[in-house]
């Protein structure tokens, strides 16, 4: 109410202007391409634009990652001369329930990349508590005989391992490319899932053991 008694007209109530957004929108950004697709994360071709070096921030970063509890799964794809390929991954998650689609982050030194990039179908394996010797033998970056000894077979083109806790067949959706990984998005389009607890990661160690009833692993 102004001073004469008169009501503002609603012209002159205006919001306040919002900060202009220097960063990367998720509203110009295409979460999920078509099938098989590659673009740069937000549409950014330089991925250097947004490495900011912070002085002590890789470490705080490493230290902090290190408490960040996870599963351990093994991931796999079919190499262009036909042979299996397989990789340790920790950073496997859930990436939607519709449709259900999975996500990692692959490592361009990876000796697993180019065949899980250029593969349209890869395996996402989930390790039991007791399978940690497997999830070395994964792990291992110089031994290249990964399969040998192991029970599995092909999945429609997939390499499927044997007695996992549960194995997932995806269809890749997208595929993004930022820093020095692959993002890598797939639909789920099959899969089992077995009795057994889980093998888990955290503070650089997969020798921790879940407890029922209880809210910490053993020994915490």
């Amino acid at each position: 109410m102004r001073r004469d008694g008169a009501r503002p007209s609603r012209s002159t109530c205006r919001p306040r202007s919002r900060l202009p957004i220097t960063g990367p929108s998720l509203a110009g950004a295409s979460l999920i391409p078509d099938a098989g697709s590659t673009r740069s994360l937000w549409g950014q071709t330089d991925p250097a634009a947004y490495a900011v070096a912070v002085d002590g921030v890789a470490e705080v970063f490493r230290e902090a990652m290190a408490g960040l509890c996870s599963g351990v799964a093994v991931v796999t794809a079919q190499r262009s001369n036909g042979e299996p390929c397989g990789l340790l991954a920790t950073s496997v998650s859930a990436f939607s329930a519709a449709p259900p689609s999975v996500l990692t982050s692959i490592g361009h030194a990876s000796r697993c990349h180019n065949a899980l990039i250029e593969s349209t179908e890869f395996g996402v394996h989930l390790l039991r508590a007791d399978q940690e010797a497997l999830a070395h033998v994964f792990a291992d970056p110089v031994h290249e005989a990964k399969f040998e000894g192991l029970t599995w077979d092909w999945d429609a083109g997939v390499p499927e391992l044997g007695g996992v806790l549960a194995y997932l067949h995806c269809r890749r959706s997208a595929l993004f490319e930022l820093y020095d990984h692959s993002i890598l998005i797939g639909d789920v389009t099959g899969g089992r899932r077995h009795p057994g607890e889980p093998l888990v990661y955290m503070d650089r160690r997969m020798d921790w053991r879940l407890e029922r009833g209880r809210g910490l692993p053993r020994g915490v």
